[in-house]
């Protein structure tokens, strides 16, 4: 999740839990996150005990979520704060805060006490992708990147720890930090190394264990289902209905995005041919998806992977649709979790071929 995006849901009238520390112990409450000028701001009654555990220990962490459509991600934040005195800088800010008038006279106000929160870390589940990113803003063009320990411990464990070196000779500490450039060029090395070296089947069983999964839970509605009659089309017929339950509660999408994802079998679910579902990915965001106004912001607003992103924001970077296997892998773990069996999975579309969308061929067991 790229860190523009972060600052986007920061400033969307954010209610925050606020952690403040008084005798060794947390303190918590629900405060508006304050968006000026490139800074956050919080804002209190002096009088309120919050003022004077600031001055004491002015360590603070706060989290709020993220919505994107159907799914939930969130973020945390710590840092220091500091009380403003600057009569100008709250007088900017007070005239910022639309709902200021319903606690205060003026940025004069004796009760009105502006505080600046000096984040220091950001810590995100992101709600388009689910994994989890970390930014460290004293050093903001840096993140860790636990992609990469993810992709060396599954080549170890596909095609050994020789080929693996051949690959990534370098020791990966998931830990260690790296800038958007740097892992836009790992990255693309890593993977056209992959292409050069191995076969399809081996590439796609490398990646495919990259992916993010769904959760334990989610699983478990579907797989009560199948566990019934042993049905896989009873398990689609009910994924489908799940999705359309949700998409049908989407009161912002206009009339004619739902018909193209109606249309066009978007969701997890898609549609079943035989033993082969089909499935188009969701665009990850749907109203900027279909409000773009060409092909690259369309690809921004579709894809899930913040590397993808990455990738299609340096025009002079080219990222290999083998990548795209790690996609694939989400909709492989979900039926192979449901049905207990292997099941295979191959990308047919992909915005990092040219299309428009991408879409994962997956392949049930024939039997079951």
């Amino acid at each position: 999740m790229l860190l523009e995006e972060i600052y986007e849901f920061m400033a969307k009238d954010v209610l925050m839990h606020f952690a403040t520390i008084e005798d060794n112990q947390p303190r918590v409450r629900i405060m508006a996150l304050i968006p000026s000028n490139n800074k956050w701001y919080t804002t209190t009654k002096t009088p309120r005990s919050k003022v004077n555990q600031i001055q004491k220990n002015n360590n603070f962490e706060f989290s709020f979520s993220l919505k994107q459509g159907d799914n939930i991600g969130s973020l945390r934040a710590r840092g220091k704060a500091f009380i403003i005195k600057d009569e100008k800088l709250k007088k900017k800010v007070s005239e910022e805060i639309t709902w200021f008038d319903t606690y205060w006279t003026s940025y004069e106000d004796p009760l009105f006490c502006l505080i600046h929160l000096d984040i220091e870390k950001i810590i995100v589940q992101s709600p388009f992708d689910r994994e989890f990113y970390s930014y460290y803003l004293k050093n903001p063009l840096k993140t860790e990147d636990p992609w990469r320990d993810l992709l060396s411990k599954n080549l170890d464990e596909i095609v050994g720890n020789k080929l693996r070196i051949e690959i990534i000779p370098e020791e990966i500490n998931p830990k260690d930090l790296y800038s958007d450039e740097e892992n836009i060029d790992w990255t693309i090395d890593k993977i056209d190394k992959m292409d050069e070296k191995f076969t399809d089947e081996e590439k796609r069983k490398i990646l495919t264990k990259c992916a993010h999964i769904i959760p334990d839970s989610r699983i478990k509605e579907y797989k009560d289902v199948y566990e019934k009659n042993h049905s896989i089309d009873e398990v689609h017929s009910f994924m489908k209905e799940n999705f359309l339950t949700r998409l049908k509660a989407r009161m912002d999408l206009k009339k004619e995005w739902m018909n193209v994802i109606l249309t066009d079998n978007w969701g997890e679910a898609g549609y079943k041919e035989g033993n082969i579902i089909y499935a188009t990915k969701m665009a990850a965001n749907i109203k900027g998806y279909f409000e773009a106004g060409n092909h690259l912001e369309r690809k921004m607003n579709y894809c899930h992977c913040s590397r993808i992103r990455n990738v299609l924001k340096t025009p002079d970077k080219t990222l290999s649709p083998t990548y795209c296997n790690c996609g694939a892998g989400f909709y492989k773990s979900t039926w192979e979790r449901i049905l207990g069996k292997s099941v295979e999975v191959k990308v047919i579309k992909s915005i990092l071929k040219g299309d428009k969308v991408c879409q994962i061929a997956i392949h049930l067991p024939g039997n079951s």
